[in-house]
């Protein structure tokens, strides 16, 4: 138990650690998504709105126009909720607490769509394919924790069974949705945690992964400092000086000019060390190397 406990704890710190950058990589994802998903649910709407059934079929006439308004209400949420996730990219990079609500907002948008469409579908005897494309797609898409994950399809399977009470379906046909229903929650479920878990570990690998380049890019630089510079004064010492006379050497064959070495010497160093002690002498070296640089 207490084990169980443990594990439950760490994947909480895991996953919080990692939260803000799965709220803005799905409101990113949704923008894209807007870009197809806007015209397609605009233009079903007014196909759906321009469909004239036959005069004998009246139920399918009312599942067009009831289509219709879905379709248009999915493109006014759909419309406010993009505007809101791009000012919430421009402002934090969709990180805040804000941006979490607006990716639920969407998620449940959509499977509330899902819900409704395959309610209707019911009623001139389709199945709920539309629910669970759009539950796919959601658990694909939406990158939200196991807990909230649960909980959204919990909310849009309650939809589900409260659209099947109101809407006239057939019993025979209501049990059989109501179990396709549930199976599509656990499915689209563990499609979600699935897709969850492996977006955490690989932002935690990347970070990990950045860190110790990072670190061994710092090492890089401190052995380089170490192998061209004297240790007390920071200057150049004898190797690098070499280096960079012969390379002064060769550029000055190679376009002539003239060419000066200045050379400094401390006089009566000696006397401050024996004076003053060695620390001194150090400290004396050091200011002089800085008036040098």
């Amino acid at each position: 138990m207490q084990q169980g406990l443990r594990r439950l704890r760490e994947a909480a710190v895991r996953y919080d650690q990692v939260q803000g950058e799965a709220t803005a990589d799905t409101l990113r994802r949704f923008m894209l998504l807007l870009r197809f998903a806007l015209p397609m649910h605009s233009l079903l709407a007014i196909w759906f709105g321009r469909y004239h059934a036959p005069t004998d079929q009246s139920n399918l006439q009312h599942w067009a126009d009831a289509l219709a308004w879905l379709h248009v209400g999915l493109v006014v949420a759909l419309t406010l909720l993009g505007g809101w996730a791009h000012r919430l990219l421009v402002q934090d990079k969709g990180q805040s607490p804000t941006a979490r609500g607006v990716q639920i907002a969407i998620c449940t948008s959509y499977l509330a769509f899902g819900a409704a469409a395959s309610i209707l579908d019911a009623t001139i005897g389709n199945g709920i394919a539309t629910y669970l494309v759009v539950g796919m797609g959601t658990a694909t898409l939406s990158l939200l924790r196991p807990g909230l994950s649960a909980s959204v399809f919990s909310v849009s399977l309650a939809l589900f069974i409260a659209g099947l009470g109101v809407q006239e379906v057939p019993p025979a046909l209501r049990s059989s949705m109501l179990i396709q229903a549930i199976s599509t929650l656990l499915m689209v479920q563990l499609i979600a945690t699935v897709m969850w878990n492996q977006y955490v570990a690989k932002i935690l690998l990347q970070r990990e992964l950045h860190a110790t380049n990072a670190a061994l890019q710092q090492q890089q630089r401190a052995l380089q400092t170490l192998a061209e510079r004297d240790t007390l004064t920071g200057l150049y010492n004898r190797r690098k000086f070499i280096q960079i006379a012969e390379q002064e050497l060769a550029r000055t064959a190679r376009m002539p000019a003239a060419t000066s070495l200045l050379v400094v010497d401390l006089d009566h160093f000696k006397r401050i060390n024996d004076q003053y002690g060695h620390p001194a002498g150090d400290a004396v070296l050091q200011h002089a190397a800085a008036l040098l640089a």
